[in-house]
This record gives C-alpha cells, sequence and structure tokens, in this order.
C-alpha cells in the first residue's frame, strides 16, 4: 500500500469511525424532538504528513458519546495514536 493510499484510507477510517460513534443513539417512537444547539462543536483533528481534518459533533443526537469524545480529547488521550 503506497504512502498516499495509506492517508487516505486513515482518513477514511477515522472519518467513518466518528460517523459510526455519532449514530449511536437510543431511539423510540417517541422520542422528544432533539433540537440542535446554535453552534454545534468541531473536533479538529491533525494528522501527521496529512494534514488536518474538522468533524462536526452532534450532542443533541449522541449526548453522551459527544461528552465522552470531547473529554478524552482535552485530557490528551488521543494525541500521538495512530
Amino acid at each position: 500500500m503506497s504512502k498516499k493510499s495509506k492517508k487516505r484510507f486513515l482518513a477514511s477510517l477515522l472519518i467513518g469511525t466518528l460517523a459510526l460513534v455519532g449514530c449511536s443513539s437510543k431511539s423510540t417512537v417517541n422520542d422528544e424532538v432533539r433540537t440542535p444547539p446554535k453552534e454545534l462543536p468541531i473536533a479538529t483533528i491533525v494528522v501527521k504528513d496529512f494534514g488536518t481534518i474538522e468533524a462536526e459533533l452532534y450532542p443533541h443526537i449522541a449526548p453522551n458519546t459527544v461528552n465522552n469524545f470531547i473529554s478524552l480529547a482535552n485530557s490528551g488521550f488521543y494525541d500521538g495514536l495512530t
């Protein structure tokens, strides 16, 4: 696999993972309407030798997942991961 292919694969994997995690919310027929906040949080991910990825987070859809992700990111949990 070439270097460029690896970078694209990693970016796709990261975005796909974030999308799947963001979609994991319990839903029932009687759920109240979830109103998005005026400004959604943005996760900025810097990938070495690739660039910057910005991911919009949806706390009104998956509040626990978003809060956990933000907490881990702020604590440095994801720093230096490959």
